[in-house]
């Protein structure tokens, strides 16, 4: 328990999920359970324990359905060969298998119900399930996509909970409404695999100024490290085309902000070394493809079975956080590959970091728990306010957002590199040629769509390495 350790620590008790089920199942079966179905937070990797152990799990104890999140994939998802899923060992997407056990996983944001229809059987003294005729799917709840400006359609809302809900919910959207601030630029997430953080630097500075009145006032003899800080862009596309920040040239609101920082993650601060820092840039840059600079055909530069929050950008005040990615090379991963080494150029204030520099970094209660980061940081702020509510504040005090001030600091950019053929990634549909020169992104150009990747509705642009 790491993450909301504060409030869990000396109060909750937990066992790991896959030894619980080797206890419990067994137990549950004796006292004589017929049918067992596993609800699991859980993605579905090699992994034995932690966050995505699912395979595991469906081989440890005798479950007949088991249903999965976490990841927020398909499962199953026929005939998709570009499935995260597929090629992992026991692993059946097409037929919704996992070592024989029917599972589904249903996307995300309720975009599909996902429905196993278990089949029994009874011998006389007990039912069982015929895994042989059980059939897991996932059933869409968008009916229509939306086209030509007219909005997406879905699947009737039941009229009796939505009566229920109607006051609330034009409540929320009133008080969503609420003005903090104004930008005169917008704040997109469109270009952030192009170095782009219009959507970024505002988190960043607004952690940067929250962590540093906290050592201010608390802890004063750490003001000669330099505080640095990371925020992802959230939503970038990995949960469809409409998933992407937008915040327009004008107003900007409390819902604004709850686009810029989707989660209700609490604001915290490490304390690391120079090669944890790097090793910290290193597991962000597993966001992007591995380039093969021979290879003539088109390449996709975004790793879509990386989410894009797990892509932290690391900043600095007055543009003082420098470094470089190489995606020419492996990326690294704390188990898969932990030599990987993308990062070349890494330095603050001009100056090269080495592995003994020391520095704070503003980050979220969720981030903080990274396994790459397990004994070799130090959470040295756990804050009661959430990485939202800083936001919403520092905007406040601001006078209006400028891209000078809060668009510019491209703080990372690709090692130079020259593909033989188009390197290209999808951006939303609003994503065009002038908004990437307007945020001063002048290596990319929009060269069509994305349906032949069946991505209906993206834009798809071309990378200029070079």
């Amino acid at each position: 328990m790491t993450a909301d350790k504060r409030f869990l620590d000396g109060h909750v008790t937990t066992t790991e999920y896959v030894a619980a089920a080797r206890k419990y199942v067994p137990q549950m079966l004796a006292q004589g359970a017929d049918v067992i179905v596993a609800l699991a937070h859980s993605g579905i990797t090699t992994a034995q324990t932690g966050d995505n152990a699912g395979l595991a799990l469906s081989s440890a104890a005798g479950f007949d359905a088991m249903l999965f999140g976490h990841q927020h994939q398909k499962f199953p998802d026929p005939g998709n060969s570009r499935s995260p899923f597929a090629g992992l060992p026991g692993v059946d997407p097409d037929a919704g298998t996992l070592n024989g056990v029917p599972a589904a996983m249903p996307g995300f944001f309720g975009s599909y119900l996902g429905v196993i229809e278990l089949t029994l059987a009874h011998d006389g003294t007990r039912w069982s399930v015929r895994k042989e005729d059980t059939r897991s799917s996932l059933r869409p709840t968008l009916t229509k996509a939306a086209a030509n400006g007219a909005p997406a359609e879905y699947v009737a809302s039941d009229s009796e909970i939505a009566a229920l809900a109607q006051g609330v919910h034009e409540e929320t959207i009133q008080y969503v409404q609420q003005p903090i601030g104004e930008t005169a630029f917008p704040l997109s997430s469109d270009f952030a695999a192009a170095g782009d953080v219009s959507s970024l630097q505002i988190v960043n500075m607004a952690q940067i100024d929250y962590v540093e009145r906290y050592i201010q006032d608390n802890n004063p003899e750490w003001g000669n490290l330099p505080v640095l800080s990371a925020a992802a862009p959230f939503r970038n596309g990995f949960y469809g085309v409409d998933d992407y920040i937008g915040v327009e040239t004008g107003q900007v609101s409390l819902r604004s902000a709850a686009d810029l920082y989707t989660y209700s993650n609490t604001v915290n601060a490490v304390r690391i070394d120079g090669k944890t820092l790097r090793l910290w840039l290193e597991n962000a840059a597993g966001w992007f493809n591995q380039i093969d600079a021979s290879e003539t055909a088109e390449q996709t530069l975004i790793n879509e079975s990386f989410p894009s929050y797990n892509f932290d950008v690391m900043q600095a005040r007055d543009g003082k956080l420098r470094y470089t990615i190489d995606i020419s090379v492996p990326a690294y991963h704390f188990r898969d590959n932990p030599t990987g080494r993308r990062i070349t150029t890494l330095e603050y204030d001009g100056v090269a970091v080495q592995d003994d520099d020391r520095f704070i970094v503003a980050t979220n209660s969720f981030r903080a728990g990274a396994p790459y980061l397990a004994g070799v940081s130090e959470v040295v702020l756990e804050a009661p306010d959430t990485n939202r509510d800083a936001l919403i504040k520092y905007v406040e005090t601001q006078p209006t957002l400028t891209l000078a001030g809060y668009g510019a600091d491209r703080s990372w950019s690709f090692a130079p590199m020259s593909p033989a053929g188009d390197v290209v990634f999808m951006s939303s549909a609003n994503a065009t040629d002038a908004r990437a020169q307007g945020y001063g992104i002048t290596n990319v150009s929009r060269v069509g769509t994305g349906e032949q990747f069946g991505r209906a509705g993206y834009s798809k642009f071309s990378l200029d390495l070079r």
